[in-house]
């Protein structure tokens, strides 16, 4: 893991308003897998964090993003081409990994239309995109974020490769997967876990698709 000598985040890990917080590049994946993701966990009744829906007039944009952040139990960040674009998105993930690193916070990355190792090393379009980020932005800022894509990049995720660029058939993974996360957590969390049901839904701790070395 990368060094990461950025503040932790100070959230109590045992205190949380959301299931799931999407990070994600809006213009190019909000209308097609984010948005198929968002609406399946919904169905399954999993509480998903979407900036469109949560945020409110008159709130600092900036400060109810990390706070949302904070106050769920898994982050799916999802990788397309532009994503590194987007200082927001950096932003989020920065906050994603102090809140992993703190608390524990699972991250399950979902790798679209770009390589896990162009993530991990920034290279391809995300090199592109921080030779636009160079001059714009203090060398601290884009040190914190590099480290952020080196420490994603790094973890097991979901490539949509593996399933034939089958956008649909992805969404179920995921989908599957948080829920089996989610029914873990209820029962270390509950001493007596009467009605906490939990789907067998054939996936280990931890399988949860490639491993990336």
């Amino acid at each position: 893991m990368a060094a990461f000598d950025i503040e932790a985040s100070s959230s109590s890990s045992g205190s949380f308003t959301y299931d799931v917080f999407l990070n994600f590049r809006g213009e190019e994946t909000r209308n097609n897998f984010t948005g198929f993701l968002h609406n399946a966990m919904k169905r399954e009744g999993i509480n998903v964090f979407i900036d469109s829906e949560g945020l409110w007039g008159g709130e600092e944009i900036k400060s109810a993003l990390l706070q949302a952040i904070k106050q769920s139990k898994i982050s799916i960040p999802v990788f397309s081409e532009g994503y590194a674009d987007s200082k927001w998105c950096l932003m989020e993930l920065v906050e994603i990994v102090r809140c992993h690193t703190s608390n524990g916070q699972k991250i399950l990355p979902i790798f679209l239309d770009v390589d896990p190792r162009d993530v991990r090393n920034q290279k391809g379009s995300f090199e592109e995109s921080f030779q636009k980020h160079n001059g714009k932005f203090d060398a601290q800022t884009i040190k914190s974020w590099r480290e952020a894509l080196s420490v994603v990049g790094g973890l097991s995720g979901y490539h949509l490769k593996q399933v034939n660029m089958n956008q649909p058939e992805l969404v179920k993974l995921v989908v599957d997967w948080a829920l089996s996360e989610l029914s873990s957590n209820c029962l270390a969390e509950v001493k007596n876990p009467i009605g906490c049901e939990i789907d067998d839904l054939g996936l280990e701790n931890g399988d949860m698709g490639v491993q990336f070395i």
